[in-house]
């Protein structure tokens, strides 16, 4: 396998290693991190204690994923908080969107090597605190598929 290809995905699955390993050594839930009722998502049903204890022992368990943070922080390549270090305006940073065109994305791609990793999860933070969305949103246009030549909706 090329090092190329796989050292992104071992930095970031580090990274989950070590937030798990640090986060829960000993195995037991703590109360103060189980959602409040009103830290539910309205456009679900409420899960039951049980539902939540039991998604999370999943996730413990599984402990190898990868978390993926992508959008047009991508383009100067400085970090999902480069207009904030910057304190870059809003407008300016909206430019990176015409330039952003990652032609060469391959979802089957990232899923095998996550798969052949080890892998048990995969997640990919969809919109982040830019506010681009990383899929094509009714809401507005400031999105991957709107703002961008990719034209494409690569969560699709």
């Amino acid at each position: 396998m090329n090092i190329n290809r796989i050292t992104p995905l071992l930095i970031c699955c580090l990274t989950t290693i070590l937030s798990l390993s640090s986060a829960h050594a000993d195995g037991v839930t703590n109360s103060a991190s189980k959602p409040s009722p009103s830290a539910t998502p309205a456009l679900r049903d409420p899960e039951t204690t049980e539902q939540h204890d039991a998604r999370m022992d999943w996730w413990r368990k599984a402990k190898f994923g990868m978390f993926i943070h992508w959008g047009l922080y991508a383009i100067p390549a400085d970090g999902e908080w480069h207009m904030r270090a910057h304190k870059m305006p809003s407008a300016e940073y909206k430019k990176y969107a015409a330039e952003f065109n990652p032609t060469k994305f391959d979802a089957d791609e990232w899923a095998s090597v996550a798969h052949d990793a080890g892998m048990q999860y995969m997640v990919l933070t969809t919109k982040h605190h830019d506010c681009f969305a990383m899929f094509h949103s009714k809401a507005s246009n400031y999105n991957i598929y709107d703002a961008t030549p990719f034209k494409r909706d690569p969560l699709k």
